[in-house]
This record gives structure tokens, sequence and C-alpha cells, in this order.
């Protein structure tokens, strides 16, 4: 599992094969629970910074 952090500016993930796209304001995070193709991209004209961080084998996202 990976966790996307935006910790600046609006972040949008869309993931091939969902029709849902996500969205995340700073301080928000995105769980990506497989592999996966991913386009993410910073929504609106402010830049997004952006931290991936891949958890350990097992791990799940909080409920």
């Amino acid at each position: 599992m990976a966790v996307l952090e935006c910790q600046q500016g609006r972040l949008w993930l869309t993931q091939q094969d969902l029709l849902k796209d996500q969205f995340a304001e700073a301080g928000q995070r995105l769980y990506c629970p497989g592999p996966a193709r991913l386009y993410l991209g910073a929504q609106g004209n402010a830049p997004a910074l952006v931290r991936w961080v891949l958890l350990p084998r097992g791990s799940h996202a909080p409920a």
C-alpha cells in the first residue's frame, strides 16, 4: 500500500480503470491499495507538493 500526502496546493488523482477521480487539499492523504497506473497533477493554477510513502506489506488504510 502507498500513501500520497498532499503537502501544498490541491492534488488531482485518477487511477486507470476507475471512473471516480480523487482530490486532496494540503494536509490530506490519498491511499493506493495496490499496483496501479496513476495520473496526478495540481488542480488549479498553484503548484502542488506531494510526498509518496510506501507502507509496510500488510498495512491497511485507516477506516
